[in-house]
């Protein structure tokens, strides 16, 4: 019990009280309109509670943590620790690009600011979303309302700032040479494909566990997933990523990917697609963007 729930009930047991030594006792009160009084303060009291039943406590650090995730940053450093992490991914993207291409100095101070922008215009948005939220007790609805509107900001932070659609990306391409950036796009296509053949074989491994398979098994549907489908737009994080795989895993067509499976083991790999269908909204939400279909 909260203590808002504590000092509820206080408040309702106390007004009973004076409502049952009012209606036992009536001489101790000045007369009719005294039990009236209390009899009305008594009905607020119990409304107040029967309204109040549903109500969840919501405060900055939960807010942040719908947005930012790992809720032991956010108690530890506060959302300040979130724009030095946001900073140093910067630094970091500024980097891989200068393992690919060598960056002038203005170049890199034209990328630099860009970058900022898109640091500042992110934390913009999720401030002004912050102050929608009132602190305190909300109810069940309110605090789900409020949960869906985070999503937009918790996808764009987990995707990256400065990926498609950024100021970064449009300074990028218009700031580096043609064969500079087609060095960079090519190194960073590279990246999420190693990074995405990690998680199909993550997946495959999992798959493995529910249908066993064989070492060829295993080859062919990692190469097949490779080969007929591509990474999706964002990382995802936790168990979505799984589904994420299966998803895509679902739209290769049926005569590439089911030959790998047994008879009797296509009906079970079915119901592990069917799964990823039936998570796609869910895994948008947790920051996989859309799926080429």
């Amino acid at each position: 019990m909260t203590r808002i729930d504590v000092l509820r009930e206080s408040r309702l047991r106390r007004t009973i009280a004076a409502l049952l030594l009012a209606l036992l006792a009536p001489e101790t009160l000045p007369g009719q309109d005294a039990v009236e009084a209390v009899a009305e303060e008594a009905e607020e009291a119990l409304v107040d509670g029967v309204n109040n039943v549903n109500m969840i406590l919501l405060n900055p650090e939960q807010v942040a943590h719908w947005v930012f995730g790992n809720q032991n940053m956010i108690q530890r450093g506060g959302i300040q620790s979130y724009r030095g992490t946001i900073a140093d991914g910067l630094r970091l993207q500024l980097d891989l690009i200068e393992t690919t291409t060598s960056l002038t100095e203005p170049q890199r101070t034209k990328l630099e600011l860009a970058g900022r922008g898109d640091v500042d215009r992110f934390m913009d948005r999720y401030e002004a979303f912050a102050r929608e939220c009132p602190g305190g007790a909300v109810t069940q609805d309110k605090y789900v309302e409020l949960n869906r509107k985070a999503q937009p900001l918790a996808r764009r932070y987990r995707a990256g700032l400065h990926g498609e659609g950024s100021l970064f990306r449009k300074v990028l391409r218009s700031t580096l040479e043609a064969e500079q950036l087609a060095r960079v796009e090519a190194s960073q296509a590279e990246r999420n494909r190693m990074r995405y053949q990690t998680l199909v074989k993550a997946t495959v491994a999992m798959i493995d566990q529910k249908i066993p398979l064989t070492a060829d098994q295993r080859k062919r549907l990692i190469d097949v997933t490779m080969s007929e489908t591509t990474p999706p737009d964002a990382v995802v994080e936790g168990h979505y990523k799984y589904y994420a795989v299966l998803f895509q895993m679902s739209q290769i067509r049926e005569d590439r990917i089911q030959p790998i499976f047994a008879d009797d083991e296509w009906p079970a790999f079915k119901v592990l697609m069917q799964q990823g269908q039936m998570a796609r909204g869910m895994i948008f939400r947790a920051g996989a963007g859309e799926f080429d279909e």
